[in-house]
């Protein structure tokens, strides 16, 4: 089975065992358009209610290698969040599955405000 494929399952099994409350119509990757540096970008989101009255957000994380990394990838994930907590007021949660998260991540997602599930 391929990675994205199985990241996806763990992201579905996790979906339906906190028995997310969507009150939109998806709930399911959902695609935002975001400003980092001055950039305009997409940011997809796992898991997402954006109800205007809501805006709650999980980011899962299922990586087979064990250890999460701050990689410019993902610091540009952790950038896009930081903005929507900051200038729309979202709730973001990075929900690590199978998987440990590096110091400089952690400190990079406390950062920016973002809550960590491990």
């Amino acid at each position: 089975m391929g990675k994205a494929k199985l990241a996806h399952e763990k992201v579905m099994k996790y979906f339906d065992e906190i028995g997310f409350n969507c009150t939109t119509k998806n709930c399911r990757e959902v695609t935002l358009d975001v400003v980092v540096d001055g950039k305009s970008r997409k940011r997809r989101l796992d898991i997402a209610d954006n109800n205007p009255n809501i805006f709650d957000d999980i980011e899962v994380k299922a990586y087979e290698t064990g250890k999460v990394y701050a990689t410019k990838d993902i610091l540009a994930e952790v950038a896009a969040d930081a903005y929507l907590i900051k200038k729309e007021g979202w709730k973001i949660d990075w929900k690590f599955i199978d998987c440990e998260l590096s110091q400089p991540l952690r400190e990079a997602l406390q950062k920016a405000n973002i809550n960590i599930i491990e």
